[in-house]
């Protein structure tokens, strides 16, 4: 299972949890809850069967020990969408395309410049003239749009000067996927927020429970009761 099978798996259960029961991470970082949740969720799988006698019995609820693996799982989608929308750069991913953006619209310039001397064509050269101005995340992305736009419009010069047509095809892509990320509003962002934050108090919530009645069934096995003791509070 990949973190976001997980993710949309355990979405039913995020959004179950009332508002005001919501919590952010408080104690450590949302790494911690997932190191915690993955080592309690490799200890009580061991103990399943004690742990499913008190389920039996309607003490406990069976799914906080089968299911915590996928929770802690779902995080990872969690947080990795909440970085994406809240700080891009710090997305592998996104700071990757981030800097290849700027290669990609140099590339097609030098071609674009280099018709432009060699052919004149009308338009072209207020046309750079226009992307050369302005410098920010937004304004490259404007740029890539143009230069593909450009590359397409400009085709046949560009082909008698060996211009690779696949850089024009990446810098549409690279300026798709940007967009989705850095064009996000308001509304998007808070939501990756909530949503993050509902994955982190559903699985801190499971660890809980699995650790409450980890400790009552080793109450009187010191050596297996440490493993139920909470990690991140130290």
């Amino acid at each position: 299972m990949t973190p976001k099978d997980a993710y949309e798996k355990m979405m039913s259960s995020y959004e179950a949890i009332a508002r005001d029961e919501v919590r952010p991470p408080t104690r450590g970082n949302c790494k911690d809850v997932i190191t915690e949740a993955e080592r309690l969720a490799r200890v009580a799988e061991k103990d399943r069967a004690l742990f499913f006698r008190l389920a039996q019995a309607d003490l406990f609820d069976i799914d906080n020990v089968d299911v915590l693996g996928t929770a802690a799982l779902s995080v990872h989608y969690a947080e990795a969408q909440w970085t994406i929308f809240s700080n891009p750069e710090k997305d592998p991913e996104t700071a990757a395309k981030l800097d290849r953006a700027p290669e990609v619209r140099s590339d097609l310039l030098l071609d674009l410049d280099f018709v432009d001397k060699k052919f004149n064509p009308p338009g072209l050269s207020g046309a750079l003239s226009e992307v050369r101005e302005g410098s920010s995340k937004r304004d490259l992305l404007q740029d890539l749009v143009t230069l593909a736009a450009l590359c397409e419009t400009h085709a046949d010069p560009l082909s008698k000067i060996g211009h690779d047509a696949d850089v024009a095809a990446e810098a549409s892509q690279l300026c798709a996927d940007l967009s989705k990320v850095l064009g996000a509003d308001k509304e998007e962002t808070a939501h990756a927020k909530d949503i993050r934050d509902r994955a982190v108090t559903l699985v801190e919530r499971m660890c809980g429970e699995v650790r409450a009645a980890g400790r009552f069934l080793f109450r009187k096995y010191p050596d297996r009761l440490a493993e139920y003791r909470n990690l991140i509070a130290g």
